[in-house]
């Protein structure tokens, strides 16, 4: 198994959600509301600094990486205002 790690814009939440949808991946964690600053500026959810991302946390087999990899990357090239990075970790259950 692969653990995905996606961060997006938390305006495009919900097309992330479509493409595991869609993938048919059988669940996923979503930590809204995350704050910070990366590439495209800072995120803090206040008024000088709007806005804020997102997480997405996916349990997938090796087998649907890639395909994910590149619904995400037609997600990230439609919308390159907003962000999007994904990052994929082997995963060893422990329980």
């Amino acid at each position: 198994m692969k653990l995905l790690m996606i961060i997006v814009d938390a305006a495009r939440g919900h097309d992330v959600e479509a493409i595991l949808d869609d993938e048919k991946v059988g669940g996923y964690t979503e930590l809204p509301a995350v704050l910070g600053r990366g590439a495209h500026g800072r995120k803090e959810g206040t008024r000088a600094f709007p806005g804020s991302s997102a997480i997405y946390l996916a349990a997938v087999p090796p087998d649907k990486v890639d395909a994910i990899a590149d619904d995400l990357r037609a997600l990230r090239d439609a919308h390159p205002q907003h962000g999007i990075h994904a990052y994929g970790f082997d995963m060893t259950p422990l329980l």
